[in-house]
């Protein structure tokens, strides 16, 4: 596997710890928009430091810094409070 390779599994693994614990959700009318979903980020990084402590080998990351790196920098992609094509939307 290719170092892009791995960070792009890596970023999509972090994106989906996000998802799966509501940090990050997509709108119900716009379904590949994502933004901020209620629940606090360290639910995500309790979530990450359990799965990567499982020694799951299809696990992506060998490093719990990066991970929670790589956790927040997806975060913070993603963060706003509402759907970014709705929000279009309402200002027209």
């Amino acid at each position: 596997m290719s170092i892009n390779d791995l960070y792009e599994e890596q970023r999509q693994q972090a994106l989906s710890i996000l998802l799966k614990k509501e940090v990050l959700t997509t709108c119900r009318f716009h379904e590949d928009e994502i933004y901020e979903g209620g629940e606090d980020i360290q639910s995500a990084y309790k979530y990450a430091n359990y799965l990567f402590s499982k020694g799951d080998l299809s696990f992506p990351f060998n490093d719990r810094s990066d991970m929670t790196e790589t956790i927040k920098s997806i975060y913070e992609e993603y963060c706003c409070d509402m759907c970014p094509s709705c929000e279009r939307h309402m200002d027209d």
